[in-house]
């Protein structure tokens, strides 16, 4: 309704040098009529109307809820308030490409210096687990620890990892990034790299990490690809979960269905491409280890990320070439009817790699015993969710919710603790 009113006085206000310019009653508009000048600023006065009208109707919208359980959705919307406010992107950059591109080619967000923790798995392969503590943490070692999983061929040092472990530690709380194998400056030691529907990693650091910090609780906060392993592994450990709960941004909900529209026009220039040549880039860093597996030659011809899952991936987890379908599903998220800790999905309906259509609301509507929610904000891209009118400081949406989020999490008074416990007990 009070969008209504503002768009209605925004037409009638702008609307009235129009009508006095071909008001033909006196000569004072019909000599204005034909001054180029007074016609092209009513006209841009005229547009300018109507595009604040489609903005304020059509784009600015509070994000939309999906949870099987009337609970579950009050509790969230209780906890964030970003759940349950207008979300206002960038008059000029609300579309799925602008959001997606500009969010991570901005760049505002600063510069983090972490402590580095080289972590060794029980198959000898190694990672990068990237510290970052607050200014002030008590002395019996953190409290509260949130686990980052990035998107696929990122790391701690992407913008919006960057953005989000500030933002995290300025609230008092310890962070670390979980870099895969491969990444963050660190070289293979073994032919395992990643795959969506392999947990094993995450599983092998979360015990590390709960050995290490047994009093810490942990929550979990994932991006893009790196929502694949974190809802995967939810699904599969159920009330086993080493993690109190689970977020996820802009998550690729069917994955055979994203590899096939990114190899459409636009996305392959605009995304597929760049993130082909930054897979083939990684592979052949470590290719002295990769070359005694794989066919090097096959994937230095690769140009979508589909190639390179054929000949690279797949048979990395066990998959042939013709089990195309079979390593798709493997690595897609399906399990959400075992879930039991409260879990947070953030996803734009315009998303690049991942639209509205490709999410299962059906599935997650039947989930009446599971504490999994699901926000779809109407713009956003994929791991855009910039606001503001101008945005080019470094005010993010999502930066906002996943703060929210763990803050709700480390209340010891917090509905989530209820939450958890009504659901299931």
């Amino acid at each position: 309704e009070v969008g209504t009113v503002m768009a209605a006085t925004a037409i009638d206000w702008l609307s009235k040098p129009l009508w006095t310019l071909w008001s033909f009653d006196n000569d004072i508009p019909r000599i204005l009529a034909d001054n180029k000048l007074c016609f092209a600023v009513s006209l841009v006065a005229g547009v300018g109307s109507v595009y604040a009208t489609f903005y304020v109707w059509r784009v600015s919208r509070i994000p939309e809820l999906f949870a099987g359980n009337g609970k579950v959705k009050e509790v969230f919307a209780k906890e964030c308030e970003t759940l349950r406010s207008i979300y206002w992107p960038p008059f000029w950059c609300w579309g799925s490409h602008m959001q997606s591109l500009f969010s991570e080619l901005k760049n505002t967000a600063p510069d983090i210096e972490y402590d580095r923790e080289l972590f060794t798995f029980s198959d000898d392969g190694q990672c990068a687990l990237d510290w970052k503590k607050p200014s002030v943490e008590p002395n019996n070692g953190p409290k509260s620890i949130v686990v980052i999983l990035p998107g696929l061929t990122s790391h701690s040092k992407a913008s919006y990892i960057r953005s989000t472990v500030a933002k995290l530690t300025q609230e008092g709380y310890t962070v670390v990034v979980f870099n895969f194998r491969g990444y963050g400056g660190v070289k293979l030691k073994t032919k395992k790299q990643f795959g969506a529907g392999d947990t094993s990693d995450l599983r092998e650091v979360l015990n590390h990490l709960k050995t290490q910090y047994p009093a810490s609780i942990l929550t979990g906060v994932a991006f893009s690809y790196g929502s694949l392993i974190l809802l995967n592994y939810v699904g599969e450990c159920g009330r086993d979960a080493v993690l109190k709960s689970a977020m996820c941004v802009s998550p690729i909900w069917n994955g055979y269905r994203s590899v096939k529209r990114m190899q459409t026009f636009l996305n392959h220039i605009l995304y597929e491409r760049n993130i082909a040549k930054l897979l083939k880039k990684a592979y052949f860093r470590n290719e002295d280890v990769m070359k005694h597996y794989y066919d090097s030659e096959k994937v230095g011809k690769v140009k979508t990320i589909f190639d390179f899952d054929v000949a690279c991936t797949m048979p990395m987890n066990g998959f042939s070439s013709e089990s195309v379908m079979e390593f798709y599903k493997w690595s897609t998220p399906n399990k959400f009817g075992n879930i039991a800790i409260p879990t947070l999905i953030l996803s734009a309906a315009n998303d690049s790699y991942s639209p509205l259509t490709d999410i299962p609301l059906a599935d997650i509507l039947k989930l009446t015993e599971n504490p999994v929610c699901v926000a779809v904000t109407q713009t956003g891209g994929h791991l855009g969710f910039s606001e503001g009118p101008l945005t080019f400081k470094d005010r993010n949406v999502m930066v906002k919710l996943i703060r929210e989020f763990c803050s709700a999490t480390f209340d010891n008074l917090s509905p989530f603790n209820q939450l958890r416990q009504s659901t299931f007990q």
